[in-house]
């Protein structure tokens, strides 16, 4: 009797909202974009304005035969943000790929209906690939939620053979709005490269600080499950690390909230433990480069951090946070380049098997510097 009324129930909500006239309006209002990409895996996200299951459909050569779903502990997930995990994939591949997502226009027990399908447009992803000689990547950093300011960056790119942007940290602040990591950060993003390439994201001071501090992960997640991670691609071992606070956590500023010098000296020791357990790859790797918001590395005691990074042999050591451009050379206890990027500027680094070519442009399209690192 109980399941007879449920049912009933059930039929009468989907009865009203067809006479009543209520349209369930799918889109796809964000996205998609790719982030946290390996030789092997990628990771594929987008927002829809209403609750939708989801999957990423994907092949080579036009075809769209595999097919994963955004599912959780045996359960499809149901919501406006969806994300799914592309694995066990070729490196150097290029897949075609493309976001599917199917309105959920009742969800009641045992009575869940579904609604409309949508597919976003066709889209191309290649994963890295250790074997590639040469490619390039871009670096901007410390945009403060400025869409002005992004997308006149961005617009200075070009793709044909860049593979990835990586964001220095401090491109959003004052996080108080989950609205603004969407227009200043994800829409810009997504519509001038991240749909075909993917985005390398650093966590900087300033997005320690407000209400929605501790959700914007969700925008950026990576298998890590912290800030801090490596991937290889071509010749180059990148580094990725998080600087934390900029000053000690006992700072009134932060009401007592911040707990950023633990966090950084438990990824100081897992840094500690992967130069010692990865010799072998450290050794065979031309050029180690080092992603990181504060050039210093953050607040305190920076001594063990610049021997960790010349133990691991890094070359380049990229930040911004000081919002005007330095470069400094070896020397004073640290082996690599050290490059500042300031805060209307934009850096391409070209990677061969014997070189890093870098250089820096303003938002004028101007040349900062250009230098080389053998």
């Amino acid at each position: 009797m109980i399941g007879k009324c449920i049912k009933t129930f059930a039929m009468t909500v989907i009865a009203l909202q067809f006479f009543s006239g209520t349209i369930f309006a799918l889109a796809i209002t964000h996205g998609p974009y790719l982030i946290d990409q390996t030789e092997r895996t990628v990771t594929v996200l987008w927002f829809t304005d209403v609750d939708c299951i989801a999957a990423v459909e994907y092949g080579t050569g036009g075809s769209f035969t595999n097919k994963v779903e955004e599912v959780s502990q045996g359960i499809m997930v149901v919501g406006k943000r969806h994300e799914v995990r592309l694995t066990g994939l070729t490196a150097g591949q290029t897949y075609d790929y493309r976001a599917v997502a199917t309105e959920v226009t009742s969800y009641i027990a045992y009575y869940s209906t579904l609604g409309n399908t949508l597919r976003s447009a066709n889209s191309q992803v290649t994963t890295f690939n250790k074997s590639t000689t040469g490619f390039s990547f871009y670096f901007a950093t410390d945009i403060l939620n400025d869409a002005n300011r992004m997308n006149t960056l961005l617009n200075l790119t070009t793709w044909t053979s860049a593979d990835f942007m990586a964001y220095g940290g401090d491109v959003l602040s004052d996080l108080t709005s989950e609205a603004s990591i969407l227009s200043t950060f994800v829409d810009p993003s997504s519509t001038k490269f991240a749909k075909t390439r993917p985005i390398v994201f650093l966590r900087g001071n300033q997005e320690m600080n407000g209400s929605i501090a501790p959700k914007i992960y969700s925008y950026v997640p990576n298998s890590s499950k912290e800030y801090y991670y490596t991937f290889s691609h071509g010749p180059a071992l990148f580094l990725v690390f998080d600087s934390g606070q900029d000053t000690a956590d006992a700072s009134p500023k932060y009401g007592g909230l911040m707990r950023s010098e633990p966090y950084v000296q438990k990824e100081l020791a897992w840094f500690q433990n992967y130069v010692q357990t990865n010799g072998s790859l450290l050794s065979s790797t031309p050029f180690k480069i080092a992603l990181v918001h504060q050039p210093d590395w953050g607040y305190g005691n920076q001594t063990n951090w610049d021997n960790l990074a010349n133990s691991a042999g890094v070359n380049l050591l990229i930040a911004g946070h000081r919002r005007t451009y330095a470069h400094t050379v070896p020397g004073n206890g640290k082996n690599f380049h050290t490059l500042v990027v300031g805060q209307d500027q934009l850096c391409r680094v070209t990677v061969s098997a014997t070189q890093l070519s870098i250089t820096v442009v303003n938002s004028s399209a101007t040349q900062v510097d250009a230098f080389t690192v053998n």
